[in-house]
């Protein structure tokens, strides 16, 4: 639970009110599936089960020296990390909270380990788009708040061009200085361009585009072999778009005609 949608909500605790609402009709033979450090107020008495990438777990679910495990009603399941083409912490715990999710349904832990190897995550999520000339570019179109771009970054080493920008939501970009080591260059666009340049353009060197067409181009320009260029805009994309699908696709097509 991250600030977002600050534009809509007066304050951040109560975006956190609004979004605990899901468990408030839950009862004892429901389930929440919590990350573990998230202090969640709710109304409802679920059955609460925490999963971790930090921590080893009782019961819930955790990583462990590159597996994945399971521990439910006193049974233990486990799978290899590498099982999954899927990068990043924040996909570390996506799928730990998906296999928790299976295995209270008592799916069996094969079927499981098929869908780890073969989910190849969604569109417009650090899709990978191709390779030009040693440059490889990814859109992450979806990440329409801060933290989904920090987690984003979390996930790559290094040599970053990134491409921000959009409607602002009224929260900080200020975060996005913890991972200033790994971006080269950051690529402004749309309504929030100035305010993200104010917050990130002393520590990491930023330029201002017009659209993304310039963008685009841009970040080519500055990108070096083995570098890569991220589409990840921490903002909403109703000032340039229709929706963040039409933001990747179109990201995706000047990509594809490079």
């Amino acid at each position: 639970m991250t600030e977002d949608h600050l534009d809509r909500y007066r304050s951040y605790n109560e975006y956190k009110e609004a979004k605990y609402r899901i468990f408030d009709n839950q009862t004892e033979k429901d389930f929440a599936v919590i990350k573990k450090g998230l202090e969640v107020t709710m109304k409802g008495t679920p059955r609460v089960l925490q999963f971790s990438v930090d921590d080893e777990l009782d019961e819930g679910a955790f990583s462990k020296d590159g597996r994945l495990y399971v521990r439910l009603d006193g049974q233990e399941t486990s799978w290899p990390r590498d099982l999954s083409p899927l990068v990043g912490v924040h996909n570390t715990e996506n799928i730990l909270a998906a296999i928790l999710a299976a295995r209270i349904h008592n799916i069996d832990p094969k079927i499981i380990e098929e869908a780890i190897k073969t989910f190849r995550g969604l569109s417009h999520r650090v899709e990978f788009v191709r390779t030009v000339r040693g440059v490889s570019f990814y859109n992450d179109s979806k990440a329409t708040n801060v933290d989904a771009t920090k987690r984003a970054l979390e996930g790559m080493a290094g040599g970053i061009i990134l491409i921000a920008g959009g409607k602002d939501k009224g929260g900080s970009y200020r975060v996005i200085r913890e991972e200033s080591s790994k971006i080269k260059a950051l690529i402004a666009i749309g309504e929030a361009k100035d305010k993200i340049a104010s917050e990130l353009g002393d520590i990491i060197p930023t330029y201002r585009e017009a659209d993304m067409t310039a963008a685009v181009y841009r970040a080519f320009a500055e990108a070096g072999d083995g570098d890569i260029v991220l589409l990840s805009p921490m903002c909403s994309s109703f000032d340039m778009f229709r929706d963040y699908k039409d933001r990747g696709n179109t990201f995706r097509r000047i990509v594809e005609a490079l």
